[in-house]
């Protein structure tokens, strides 16, 4: 990333001087069918039965697509972010038929594939670094990991590969994700059984990277009848949620090593192949011993970054954005934000704690007669930086106190750039943004 990296203490002694279960439980309508992927461009969670019935949740409601064609099972899933399809796997007669879902048709790619083993955990990954989903087939005598890039299904190299069927008995694994900052595939909790009874049900974590292959990352602590873990972007680690047909529910968070941290527990469903929602931050689960249970996991204290008010209303102003999705303001952590699209070397971040006013006068205030008409104020600035840029672009890292009790406070940025020509001053504002922090431990 091109940019000068600079710390920015005001804002953090700000936070300093203003003033428990980690995740909660939301239920929702039941989806007619059973929940594939979640489409993070079109912000839809899509669902398919075995019924010819796709349907899709808004956040409000279900409501079902008629399609010319549709697959004839349901399978695994997932969703391709940089093409922006769901992808379902479907046992067909011969092997495996691949379809993909782009919001109004499904569509089955290339022939039935006769050598491709599909996820057992009934979900795909995606691998960022490798540019396609991953299924985990557990259906030979060691793991196996088949790549999809859009068009067919390619075998990943796994030496060192966790045992699957045995002469007498077999291994399955509880669920798998992909980690975008370790650049590892992680697949957790390891039963051992025949076709009479488990023999073992261990916390056992595996990690697979393209130079290392397998490695057996440790076993450590306790493990439910179903766990399923999932790369959670807002806070830049993988959880685990553990679940029973009794009432004890645990969460969890990877620290690597094969080492997981409680997060709590709570009255929550047992997991049925979940799905993640990149964009709102949840994970949607149903729970098939208990009909109709269907809803979301979420962060009780959840960091946010959002779209407040626009800047000025011309040409391309600069903007706010967050370095990584899961570089936000959690209490203890170091926020880290970009500036980007400036015209010149030189950034400026304004950033307060009120948006309703400033030095008595209503906000957003209209800066016309400071020789920037079009432009606005939207945030009453307690603190402001100058920042180098380079190349259009600078970062500044804001350190979160740890201290609770500015969790739920809301705080507001706006980005401020030199642009000559652009009005009489020389300056535009870009767009303004609304955060909250948050607490993930």
């Amino acid at each position: 990333m091109s940019g000068r990296r600079i710390s920015f203490m005001a804002p953090a002694l700000l936070f300093a001087e203003f003033g428990l279960a980690q995740i909660t439980w939301t239920a929702l309508p039941t989806p007619p069918g059973p929940p594939v992927a979640y489409d993070s461009v079109r912000d839809r969670l899509v669902a398919y039965d075995a019924n010819y019935l796709t349907s899709e949740f808004d956040g409000v409601a279900w409501y079902s697509l008629a399609t010319p064609v549709a697959p004839s099972n349901w399978g695994a899933g997932g969703f391709d972010p940089s093409r922006g399809r769901v992808v379902l796997m479907e046992a067909a007669a011969g092997g495996i038929a691949t379809w993909e879902w782009d919001g109004a048709n499904w569509q089955q790619i290339g022939p039935v594939n006769s050598v491709v083993g599909m996820s057992d955990t009934g979900s795909l990954s995606y691998h960022a670094a490798l540019g396609g989903l991953v299924s985990v087939y557990q259906g030979g005598a060691a793991l196996e990991l088949y790549l999809w890039d859009g068009q067919s299904w390619s075998l990943l190299p796994g030496q060192n590969a966790p045992p699957a069927v045995l002469w007498n008995s077999y291994y399955g694994y509880h669920s798998h994700t992909y980690d975008p900052i370790r650049d590892r595939l992680v697949v957790f909790g390891q039963v051992h059984a025949n076709s009479i009874q488990v023999l073992s049900n261990t916390p056992t974590t595996f990690e697979w990277d393209q130079v290392n292959g397998w490695v057996q990352a440790g076993t450590s602590g306790s493990i439910l009848r179903v766990s399923s873990i999932w790369f959670d972007e807002a806070r830049g680690e993988v959880l685990r949620f553990d679940g029973d047909s009794g009432s004890t529910r645990a969460a969890y968070a990877y620290g690597g090593n094969g080492n997981w941290a409680s997060l709590g527990s709570a009255g929550t469903p047992i997991l049925v192949v979940p799905v993640y929602d990149a964009v709102n931050n949840r994970l949607y689960a149903r729970d098939t011993h208990l009909p109709g249970t269907f809803g979301y996991f979420e962060d009780v204290f959840p960091a946010k970054y959002m779209s407040h008010r626009p800047g000025c209303q011309l040409g391309s102003p600069p903007s706010l954005e967050l370095t990584e999705p899961w570089t936000r303001a959690w209490i203890g952590e170091t926020m880290s934000i970009d500036l980007t699209n400036l015209s010149s070397p030189i950034g400026i971040l304004t950033m307060g704690f009120d948006d309703q006013a400033y030095n008595g006068n209503p906000l957003p205030l209209a800066l016309a007669s400071y020789g920037m008409p079009a432009c606005q104020l939207n945030v009453a600035p307690a603190a402001s930086v100058l920042l180098a840029a380079t190349n259009g672009r600078a970062t500044v890292q804001i350190p979160v106190p740890p201290v609770m009790a500015l969790v739920g406070t809301t705080f507001f940025q706006q980005v401020f750039g030199p642009s000559a020509g652009a009005n009489p001053l020389g300056m535009v504002a870009g767009p303004s943004m609304q955060g909250t922090i948050g607490k993930s431990r």
